[in-house]
């Protein structure tokens, strides 16, 4: 029998500025081989899908929405307090919403589980200064929504760095064959985005929006307002 998981890539996306006020949408992006070294000011970009029918198996479960600070390189416990938690979920929702909704798909609606997965990894990117699907532990967003009690029949994760909005990481994921895929998968109906900023660290903002179905049905894009 033929594996039906398709592989994971990595992409990264530097922006070339050539003025401080320069719209996005004249940034032409250029694709590099996926490293992304200290101190750079790159944007960068991720996606994986975890199809239909494939079952990990979860790891012990944890309480939803709490998340624990991760260690970071140095050995010191990356503190929260200066970690600012930007609330951009309604407005990235709503960019996915409306271009599902043109696409004839159903919106997919916020999930608190989702939350804590997605807060957990963007979480320990920042702590521990790496850019990767697979967490500094090696689990994958398949674990780590299965161990906030989602119990999902597919899953999906886009990932940013160094962007600085929602508008701005929308349109990075969007220009993105594999993450457009994501945003337009028709088996998700939830997502929950995180988006962590701490000054000094290696990319500055972590963005990490995880997509996912529980077999729920959510509501009609004339019902959300699309």
């Amino acid at each position: 029998m033929k594996n039906n998981i398709k592989p994971c890539f990595l992409v990264a996306i530097a922006l070339l500025l050539l003025s401080c006020n320069l719209p996005v949408s004249n940034i032409r992006p250029a694709l590099l081989d996926g490293v992304v070294t200290a101190g750079s000011t790159a944007a960068v970009i991720a996606s994986t899908t975890t199809p239909m029918n494939i079952t990990i198996p979860p790891p012990p479960l944890e309480e939803a929405n709490v998340i624990t600070p991760t260690i970071v390189s140095s050995g010191e416990v990356a503190s929260l307090t200066d970690i600012i938690d930007y609330d951009d979920t309604v407005e990235m929702l709503t960019l996915v919403n409306q271009a599902r909704c043109q696409q004839g798909l159903l919106p997919v609606t916020s999930n608190s589980l989702l939350k804590g997965a997605a807060t957990q990894h963007s979480l320990d990117m920042l702590s521990n200064s790496f850019f990767d699907h697979k967490g500094i532990d090696g689990g994958t967003v398949g674990e780590r929504v299965a161990a906030q009690g989602y119990v999902w029949l597919a899953v999906g994760e886009n990932l940013a760095a160094g962007s600085t909005s929602a508008e701005e990481t929308f349109g990075l994921w969007w220009e993105s064959p594999g993450h457009k895929a994501n945003l337009l998968n028709p088996d998700f109906r939830e997502a929950d985005l995180s988006h962590l900023f701490r000054a000094g660290s290696q990319l500055g903002h972590y963005w990490t929006l995880v997509l996912a179905n529980q077999g729920t049905t959510p509501p009609t894009c004339g019902e959300m307002g699309f």
